[in-house]
């Protein structure tokens, strides 16, 4: 068992407690706020505040450096219980930490106002770093690259209930993740992480690039925007994330994929939800060059689209789209719902097209030159100027494909889930078995109908 340093009880200042410490010791910081900067955490040692919470114990570097500083640590260094603020390192990485070529644990910190010009504005871990992330927060951290955390060159990191809030990424053309950037080969795990109103040119939350493979599990992306593309999330170059109960609302992007936009990547989508997303073309997904898409029990509902594609644009790629709701989504020009250009190719089946808006006499699944979207087991339904038009011309009635009210629950408070008289409902459907991507969520209600001006006003 090692020592236990305290600050200021057995030393004055936290530099000269890590100092002293070696490995398997503690350094233990009383509450209050210490104006330090240049830490450099050795292997092996602790750095925690007295009481385990972040907002106890403050090291602001007030712009005079990095805070602190991880290089050649083990796994059995770690940082607990305190805040890490006002770092600023200019043109160098990891403005508030930087891990080097480390592993450690990062549990109940708070990174705030971190800033440098290249990457990791509050946290920077590259050299094939390992860290274990619990209970942090990121906050107003900015940078070129990743404003609240940065991770490269083969590091591994698992997040775990970690809130990214009002980051930035450069405000030039360039910047890119403000909230999280991977890139080269960074596939991390992220479980219950919040991305919530953070901004960059590129990626307004989340940036991945050259064969990152992040998996997210049950987060959120809420109010990031991008003044480019993909207001939450951006990927190139063969990156293959997966998302899994995860929440995409009221995300914006200047130009393509409110929600996301990938390029030449593969990501997977497992009871998804994109809702209220905006840009200007793909108001939830814009996919372009050679991507695919892998879309299952996915909800896209009240996503907007300057031009084309309310809910999905899909320019040379190609998406499978399995038991997904696409609801009362607009488009000023083509596709409401969905937009296929330049050969792009989309299966879809078990899915529900209902109520969306796109230009007069375009149809709600709109597909330009060399492209087609195949139907089976599908309800068209309520779509402005027809259903089973323009491309689907013709799959109406033939595998298991029908046009129907969908019943759903109450779409104008943004419940699609379906009634249990819909002929949606499996039971109801007993040869292609439940269409779309919510369970019956209401019993036996009466449908009114409706004129489809009167249904417009309850998305507008």
């Amino acid at each position: 068992v090692g020592d236990t340093i305290h600050v200021p009880g057995d030393v004055a200042t936290i530099a000269e407690g890590i100092s002293q410490a070696s490995t398997g010791d503690t350094v233990i910081v009383a509450c209050g706020e210490y104006f330090e900067s240049g830490l450099v955490l050795g292997p092996g040692i602790c750095l925690q505040g007295e009481t385990g919470d972040a907002s106890c114990v403050t090291i602001n570097a007030r712009g005079y450096g990095r805070v602190l500083l991880c290089v050649n640590a083990d796994s059995t260094t770690c940082v607990s219980g305190l805040t890490i603020a006002g770092g600023s390192v200019g043109n160098a990485n990891g403005g508030g930490m930087l891990c080097s070529v480390s592993r450690l644990s990062l549990t109940d910190v708070a990174f705030v106002g971190n800033a440098c010009n290249y990457n990791g504005g509050g946290l920077c871990c590259e050299g094939g770093s390992v860290v274990a992330l619990s209970n942090v927060v990121f906050s107003l951290n900015s940078a070129g690259m990743g404003g609240g955390l940065c991770a490269s060159g083969l590091s591994l990191l698992s997040l775990r209930n970690v809130t990214f809030e009002q980051n930035s990424a450069a405000p030039g053309a360039h910047g890119r993740a403000g909230g999280m950037c991977c890139w080269g080969g960074v596939s991390p795990t992220l479980e219950d992480v919040g991305f919530i109103g953070n901004a960059s040119a590129y990626g307004g939350a989340l940036y991945c690039y050259q064969e990152s493979h992040p998996a997210l599990v049950r987060c959120l992306f809420e109010g990031n925007a991008a003044t480019s593309d993909g207001g939450a999330v951006w990927c190139d170059l063969l990156s293959c994330p997966t998302f899994e109960s995860t929440i995409f609302r009221s995300n914006h992007a200047g130009y393509y994929g409110g929600g996301i936009h990938y390029t030449n990547s593969s990501p997977g989508f497992s009871e998804v939800v994109f809702d209220l997303n905006t840009a200007t073309m793909g108001g939830a997904v814009f996919c372009l060059g050679g991507a695919t898409g892998d879309f299952d029990r996915v909800v896209f509902s009240r996503n907007e689209a300057v031009h084309h594609g309310g809910a999905i644009y899909c320019d040379a790629s190609y998406l499978s789209i399995s038991r997904t709701t696409i609801a009362a989504n607009i488009a000023d020009y083509y596709g409401g719902g969905v937009y296929c250009r330049n050969g792009s190719t989309a299966d879809i089946e078990n899915t529900i097209v209902g109520f969306n808006l796109g230009a007069p006499n375009e149809a709600a699944v709109s597909c330009g030159a060399a492209s087609c979207v195949t139907t089976s087991c599908s309800d068209i339904f309520g779509n402005a100027y027809g259903d089973w038009v323009g491309c689907l011309a013709g799959q109406d009635s033939t595998s298991g494909n029908f046009s129907g009210d969908p019943m759903f629950c109450d779409a104008a408070a943004g419940d699609f889930t379906v009634d249990e008289l819909s002929p949606c409902n499996g039971p109801n459907s007993p040869t292609c078995g439940h269409i779309g991507a919510l369970d019956a969520g209401c019993a036996g209600v009466l449908v009114e109908e409706r004129s489809w001006g009167a249904i417009k006003t309850m998305y507008r």
